[in-house]
């Protein structure tokens, strides 16, 4: 099988012959302007993950050569004012918020990969929003940091026409859809505009709407009011601490702590799939907000419906320090 495999990629198929001879009048190119364009390249290449099925579609040969010239070229201050720019006319501007899920994903793994580099887990998570978040993140794994802010730029200025000059913008598809693409870092943001989801308006999913949106003053108003409710789970079995955790919410959770005796009883409560506060701590790449829970004595052991435990899903050296220093 190894054979077969290896002479099928020795001869491109007749459709492909076309794309593999612009590839290699690339390389060509690639090497006349210096090796350093050709390191990033194959470093953009060689990090790959071979097998791995996907629903984004991930660049060409000829897309990641013609990247690496440009990046070559490109002035890295000039690319991280413009990366700043999009970021945040992207989390700031109401036309944002028009931009189509596809293009929305594609934005957030770019924004990942340029601000906190390789996706720390090597796994899917579980559940629809944070597996498709995932993939949008790995999909750029190997990717450094310039070039990352480059592509997010670049694919701002195809899906939203004249963001860069205040006029009205154009924006591809033109649907309203609702989730988070910007400098909030979030697993379980909500995707409407199908008639999927349904409203919480109960007492606890009110709660947990206004920590999903960082709405520290109106979660004060509520728990001074109902500390209990702080224990409560809501509709998709997730309590306050789940939402604060996976958003990354660092007074919100302090906040619910301090304040509600059942969140700090529940502080490991899971969630329909045995996940903890500290899971989506982790998942969520939030270490702050992972480091309050185990201090007020979240348990890094407890373990989801596959087994998993915060400690297992966690990658890198800050988080293998963290949980070192919190089983002494």
């Amino acid at each position: 099988m190894a054979s077969e495999s290896c002479c099928s990629a020795s001869v491109p198929a007749a459709g492909t012959r076309s794309r593999w001879a612009s590839a290699m009048r690339l390389i060509v190119a690639v090497a006349a302007t210096g090796a350093a364009a050709v390191a990033v390249w194959l470093r953009l290449s060689g990090s790959r993950k071979r097998g791995k099925k996907s629903h984004l579609p991930g660049p060409s040969l000829a897309d990641e050569l013609r990247e690496a010239l440009q990046f070559e070229a490109d002035d890295d201050d000039e690319v991280a004012a413009d990366f700043q720019s999009a970021t945040t006319w992207v989390s700031t501007s109401d036309a944002g918020g028009d931009l189509q899920n596809e293009d929305k994903l594609a934005l957030y793994g770019c924004y990942k990969q340029a601000t906190a580099g390789d996706c720390p887990t090597t796994k899917r998570p579980w559940g629809i929003e944070a597996g498709m978040k995932w993939e949008a993140w790995d999909s750029q794994r190997g990717a450094p940091a310039p070039l990352a802010m480059r592509r997010y730029v670049a694919l701002l200025d195809q899906v939203a026409d004249g963001w860069r000059d205040g006029d009205e913008v154009r924006i591809r598809g033109g649907a309203a859809q609702q989730m988070s693409t910007g400098p909030t870092v979030s697993l379980m943001g909500k995707m409407v505009g199908d008639g999927d989801e349904v409203a919480d308006e109960t007492p606890i999913g009110q709660l947990c709407e206004r920590i999903a949106e960082g709405e520290l003053d109106a979660v004060r108003d509520i728990l001074r009011k109902s500390p209990g409710l702080a224990g409560k789970s809501d509709k998709d079995q997730m309590t306050p601490l789940h939402w604060a955790a996976d958003r990354g919410e660092m007074a919100i959770t302090e906040l619910i702590l301090t304040t509600s005796a059942e969140a700090r009883s529940g502080i490991s409560a899971k969630d329909g799939n045995g996940d903890t506060a500290l899971h989506y701590a982790v998942l969520a790449d939030n270490p702050e907000v992972a480091k309050l829970l185990i201090k007020h004595g979240a348990n890094p052991q407890v373990a989801n419906n596959d087994g998993e435990t915060p400690e297992n899903l966690a990658e890198g050296v800050e988080w293998e320090e963290m949980f070192r220093s919190s089983s002494t």
